[in-house]
């Protein structure tokens, strides 16, 4: 109870203060909606990215397994064993691509990279 009190009053006090200092105005409320259209933005694309690198990942697993059998077995194929080995450096390259793709919720609203909720990745 007591922190609450203090926590209260100490919020109290910063925003007092800021008003003294001519800090504090409040937000229009066409800033608020063009700010929460910017995260829904970015929310969608990292949604959408997510969902792409989930099924890299799976691809890579289902990669993996059969390098493995194939290692396993008593005669190798090396050509086999190469093309599976660039195929999941393809994938991990993919999912790489992805991730420097995706903008930080930080830089949504500068660079004109917020896009559309939805919209596709660029390649």
């Amino acid at each position: 109870m007591i922190w609450r009190f203090r926590f209260r009053k100490a919020r109290t006090r910063a925003r007092d203060k800021a008003q003294d200092r001519g800090d504090w105005a409040p937000i229009p409320n066409e800033v608020r909606r063009r700010t929460q259209q910017e995260f829904h933005a970015w929310a969608a694309m990292v949604r959408t990215s997510v969902e792409a690198i989930q099924a890299l990942a799976e691809e890579i697993k289902d990669r993996d397994r059969a390098l493995e059998d194939l290692l396993q077995s008593p005669k190798p194929d090396p050509a086999a064993i190469g093309a599976l080995v660039l195929e999941i450096q393809a994938r991990r390259t993919e999912i790489q691509r992805i991730l420097e793709a995706l903008p930080a919720l930080d830089d949504m609203g500068e660079a004109g990279e917020a896009g559309r909720p939805g919209a596709a990745l660029p390649r």
